[in-house]
């Protein structure tokens, strides 16, 4: 009896998957690394960020600063009590 010329035995068999196996988790440990790089994580931040763009509309500021009302103030407009009065105003509240 002789054996076909496509018989492989359970020991190759065996050393086969092994080997399947090895090369798949390799394959596993390569894109977990490529996954949890700087790269990518800076490459999916820059995605969100232009999405985020694209979805919204710009917001533009006015530039001119405030003023300080006390600038423009006649007597009397400013809340601020003058100084000769300061010792009434501070017993009174």
């Amino acid at each position: 009896m002789t054996l076909g010329p496509d018989f492989r035995s359970s020991a190759d068999m065996v050393r086969e998957a092994a080997a399947d196996d090895a090369q798949r988790e390799w394959a596993a440990y390569q894109e977990q690394r490529l996954l949890e790089s700087e790269e990518a994580e800076a490459a999916r931040w820059s995605h969100l960020m232009q999405r985020a763009a694209a979805e919204r509309p710009p917001v533009w500021y006015e530039d001119k600063p405030g003023y300080d009302r006390r600038l423009y103030a006649v007597d009397g407009d400013v809340d601020e009590p003058p100084v000769e009065r300061m010792s009434d105003w501070l017993d009174s509240a």
